[in-house]
């Protein structure tokens, strides 16, 4: 368990949690390079389930896996065209999605679905995003999805969730007198706007309309 440290009596009353001691390592079975992980944020009574893609464009793949014993054990991978720089599930599915690298033109934005029951994945690609994608990022209501790319007339592209899928409904560019690139994406807690750390040492907000 995490232990807390003793406050000096006349400070601030802080707690401050020491993690790094607990950390340990686990093991993949997916045998791939993992460009993006994250946990889905599914409330289950069996073991959680975490998407992990592969960052090389070689025998590229999403993988979805359990873990079990120490080990994250692989149940069902689906094969990519591209490398993945990020991934995000969204709130309380088994829906996502992921950002891959740019390739030849092909689509880099994807929207998949895991399908425990049937045992497969169903990936939809966003067909009219090409760009390569640096951050994914939905926003606290889970009906909107910020897409941070390497573009220069379009860096920031949101998304609304739809029955099917996503579709397009606004963008933004950092900077308009010169070219920045934007590397993370966060929404403020209420989903007042968004918070970019770019190329220029800046971090850029973006107020929702």
């Amino acid at each position: 368990m995490p232990r807390k440290t003793s406050i000096p009596s006349g400070q601030s009353k802080v707690t401050d949690v020491e993690y790094a001691s607990e950390l340990s390592t686990v093991s993949d079975s997916t045998g791939r390079r993992v460009g993006a992980a994250e946990w889905a944020q599914v409330p289950t009574s069996e073991s959680p389930v975490i998407a992990l893609a592969s960052y090389q464009s070689q025998d590229a793949a999403l993988t979805i896996g359990k873990f079990q014993s120490d080990k994250i054990e692989s149940i069902i991978a689906e094969p990519l065209q591209a490398g993945v720089r990020s991934l995000a599930w969204h709130p309380g599915s088994y829906a996502g999605v992921i950002g891959t690298i740019a390739k030849n033109l092909l689509p880099t934005l994807h929207y998949f679905t895991y399908i425990p029951d049937e045992h497969r994945i169903d990936m939809r690609p966003i067909s009219f995003e090409t760009e390569e994608v640096y951050g994914l990022e939905w926003d606290p209501s889970g009906q909107y999805l910020a897409v941070l790319k390497k573009s220069s007339n379009e860096q920031v592209t949101i998304y609304k969730k739809t029955v099917t899928g996503i579709k397009k409904v606004s963008g933004a560019l950092l900077d308009r007198n010169h070219v920045v690139r934007g590397y993370d994406i966060s929404w403020h807690p209420e989903g007042r706007g968004l918070i970019v750390g770019a190329s220029d040492r800046k971090s850029t907000r973006l107020n929702s309309s």
